[in-house]
């Protein structure tokens, strides 16, 4: 049964013309089954491969999506932020375009946030190693470093599964261009007061492609990101 929900999905993508109508339509068809009320909103990084080509051919036909196109490469933060700002529904739901979980999860998200009144629902992957122990390290170790500075006590708080209102996180003032987004996110939303509950779910890996985020000059970026954000709220 639908619900009375108002979804903005924000689907940021760089080089991903393999998984383009793969996403789309299974996101389409989950929102579908939630409410008539949803947009889904592409940011293409400016792609140097088919990637807005596919977009621009599906919104012929699709009519529920929106297409932003970043005019330079600006990084994932760069990209939420840009898909953030054309959001206009009550909610905002994020992933990643590489299906890092089963999108069906979005029903349970939002029966965890309607039941518990939750500014934002955040999941971390029930089966972390299956990536790997080097990159299950990486992480637990990102995780710690953000715990340790910020007293964030989030589990996996750059898992791309994340719903907001809308509302709340436009108030957030964010500036990352990189990965740090999702920590700031989460570091500027506890600063506020925001109730943010998680919820665990399966992971799956990447299927095709490459991914953009497990790289030298990634981990550079969000060390200068760390960086910044501990000067600027200590100017304040």
């Amino acid at each position: 049964m639908k619900q009375n929900y108002s979804i903005s999905a924000v689907i940021p993508m760089y080089n991903e013309e393999s998984y383009v109508a793969d996403v789309v339509y299974k996101l389409k068809k989950v929102l579908e089954s939630l409410t008539d009320d949803f947009e889904i909103i592409a940011v293409d990084d400016s792609s140097t491969d088919n990637t807005l080509n596919l977009l621009q051919s599906l919104s012929l036909s699709e009519k529920c999506i929106k297409i932003v196109r970043n005019p330079q490469n600006l990084g994932l933060g760069g990209t939420l932020r840009a898909g953030f700002n054309r959001a206009t529904k009550d909610l905002i739901f994020y992933t990643d375009a590489d299906l890092p979980c089963d999108l069906s999860n979005l029903k349970t998200a939002l029966t965890v946030a309607k039941e518990n009144d939750a500014d934002i629902v955040a999941a971390y992957r029930s089966n972390r190693m299956v990536e790997g122990l080097k990159r299950f390290i990486y992480s637990r170790s990102y995780n710690l470093i953000i715990r340790l500075l910020f007293g964030v006590k989030v589990k996996d708080i750059n898992f791309s599964f994340k719903l907001f209102k809308s509302d709340k996180l436009k108030k957030l003032d964010l500036f990352s261009n990189g990965s740090f987004i999702d920590s700031e996110i989460i570091i500027k939303a506890k600063r506020s007061g925001y109730k943010i509950v998680q919820i665990p779910l399966r992971y799956c890996l990447r299927q095709r492609g490459v991914s953009k985020l497990d790289n030298f000059s990634n981990i550079r970026v969000i060390i200068c990101e760390i960086f910044s954000f501990i000067k600027k709220n200590k100017a304040r």
